[in-house]
């Protein structure tokens, strides 16, 4: 949520897209959740990352670009986020009304030409 709120924050969204249209992004962590449109306050009472915004003294976040109607949640079964399980996963996919990846450290959601697919080595879900 602080790199979504520092892009939109600083007017970087637009140079940003800018740019894209002649490189590949390679986002790790929350540099891939920023492109989708459910980044939202909403989607982070679902997610149960509420806290996070109110550490930064907010309750909403804007998407900075907005790109995709999916959201995607990094760090599924990985040892610094113990809680990030199949019952983790679980509890959200009950109560989000978006689309949802979850994906581990070993996994990546290519986008091409408006074409999603998954890469990945690792294991990985997704709730439509």
């Amino acid at each position: 949520y602080h790199l979504a709120r520092s892009i939109n924050g600083n007017g970087l969204a637009e140079g940003f897209l800018e740019a894209l249209r002649s490189r590949v992004y390679v986002g790790v962590s929350a540099g891939s959740m920023i492109f989708s449109r459910n980044l939202t306050g909403h989607s982070a009472d679902v997610i149960g990352d509420a806290k996070d915004l109110n550490v930064l003294g907010a309750t909403s976040v804007e998407p900075p670009f907005g790109l995709f109607d999916w959201y995607l949640k990094p760090h599924l079964y990985s040892p610094d986020f113990p809680e990030r399980d199949d019952a983790w996963a679980d509890r959200i996919t009950a109560r989000a009304d978006f689309p949802i990846y979850f994906i581990d450290d070993e996994t990546a959601v290519r986008v091409r030409d408006g074409e999603v697919d998954v890469v990945s080595e690792g294991r990985w879900r997704f709730h439509p």
